[in-house]
């Protein structure tokens, strides 16, 4: 299985998608610092995901969310209401 992810940071109250194969280790990494990106929190907290079948597809769904700044603003607008209740 591969996943797409969505981390949220309250400390930095920021947003991070990605995607990977081993979803736990990535989460790790993410807390531990171990990402250049995600490396200023370290309170990062898994509030989405997605599973696919292929890698292809999951890196697919990333890069769409990515470049479709509605799609992956509106995803974020429901994980932020998630969070706040």
């Amino acid at each position: 299985m591969f996943y797409v992810y969505v981390l949220y940071s309250r400390i930095e109250n920021e947003f991070y998608l990605g995607y990977t194969a081993d979803l736990k280790r990535r989460i790790a990494e993410h807390t531990n610092g171990e990402n250049k990106s995600t490396k200023k929190a370290q309170d990062w907290m898994l509030s989405y995901y997605e599973a696919y079948l292929t890698e292809q597809a999951a890196r697919r769904r990333e890069g769409n969310l990515k470049r479709s700044g509605k799609a992956y603003h509106s995803l974020k607008e429901r994980i932020r209401e998630s969070i706040d209740n």
